[in-house]
């Protein structure tokens, strides 16, 4: 898990190539972790660097929770966009949890709080015991503008 936040450390803001940054970050973190992250991220994305910022700690957080949490041992990231919304998608294999009980950390209401500060950004999660967990982040942007 150390490696996981070292990884945060380590990034920053990210900056300029943003799709091939958040395809580096994926990969940096599945080697780093021994975990499978399968990418999906299109090869002309750009958005602000505010953004990816968000968005790459919000995986960052997911992959986390996932390994943490979860037992993860697979982890899909699909990043889409249209020339007006963006689509980020993450689903795990882990074990994942009953969501009518309260969560005692606070990396889920922290990924609810980065998709909303996304320009009409939400949020929203699907998991079950025993069938891993689905994340879903949805906003506005116009594809390349910075």
């Amino acid at each position: 898990m150390v490696v996981v936040i070292w990884e945060v450390e380590i990034i920053g803001p990210i900056k300029a190539e943003d799709a091939r940054s958040l395809k580096t970050l994926c990969e940096n973190l599945g080697r780093k972790v021994n975990v499978v992250m399968n990418r999906s991220i299109q090869p002309e994305l750009m958005m602000p660097d505010n953004k990816i910022c968000v968005v790459s700690r919000i995986i960052q957080e997911s992959v986390t929770n996932a390994i943490r949490h979860g037992n993860a041992k697979r982890i899909d990231i699909n990043l889409a966009a249209s020339k007006t919304r963006f689509e980020l998608l993450i689903k795990d294999d882990g074990v994942g949890f009953n969501q009518t009980l309260p969560t005692a950390g606070t990396g889920i209401l922290s990924m609810r709080e980065r998709a909303a500060s996304l320009p009409g950004g939400t949020f929203s999660i699907e998991a079950a015991v025993g069938r891993g967990t689905a994340i879903s982040i949805k906003w506005g942007e116009q594809l390349g503008e910075a």
